[in-house]
């Protein structure tokens, strides 16, 4: 009984513990699982940034459309250049003149931007950042200042065209919008004799 009893205990000192071996081996699996998860964790932290720096150059760009919208929605008096790069309006809040048109960096740079110019100030400001390319902007009228267009009120449609780049990705963007005035030129009015 002796004998049994001491191969016994021999079995059950060695159960106890984990040998060097079976340790290294379990560190060595968890470290390449821990790596794994560390660079998928780096590559979803990375593209989220590139996701919010393009975010943030088309909510720039959203905004600049917005502002554009406005102000032809206010406008009066609407020309647009024959190529279509420039509209120019009167603001009937301010009675200043407006022009909106596609600015290109003087520099070279082939970089563009939507800039706005008001008469009273004669200084040209873009509106766009310049995180964000501008590479076209156009915009088309129907009903400007046609005695045609009885009843309809005058509407512009404004194209833009980006390209925003956030490291090596380059986003190309295509905005298109239609604007109509707030309120019926009267000018554009045809008095219509209800009698017969």
């Amino acid at each position: 009984m002796d004998k049994y009893q001491s191969q016994q205990h021999s079995n059950k000192s060695r159960r106890r513990g984990v040998t060097l071996i079976e340790m290294l081996v379990s560190i060595a699996v968890f470290s390449i699982v821990a790596l794994a998860a560390t660079a998928a964790l780096f590559k979803i932290i990375d593209a989220n940034k590139r996701t919010q720096a393009i975010k943030t150059s088309v909510n720039n760009l959203n905004f600049a459309m917005d502002e554009m919208s406005r102000d032809i929605r206010l406008g009066i008096e609407y020309t647009i250049t024959i190529n279509g790069g420039t509209i120019c309006f009167k603001d009937r809040r301010t009675n200043n003149s407006v022009f909106y048109s596609y600015k290109e960096d003087g520099n070279g740079s082939g970089l563009g931007c939507i800039s706005k110019t008001l008469t009273n100030n004669l200084a040209t400001n873009c509106i766009t950042s310049k995180e964000i390319n501008i590479t076209g902007l156009t915009f088309t009228g129907y009903g400007l200042g046609m005695v045609s267009y009885n009843i309809s009120q005058p509407m512009v449609r404004i194209n833009v065209s980006a390209r925003v780049t956030v490291v090596d990705v380059t986003s190309t963007l295509n905005i298109q919008t239609a604007v109509v005035q707030r309120a019926l030129n009267k000018s554009n009015l045809t008095a219509i004799d209800p009698s017969p």
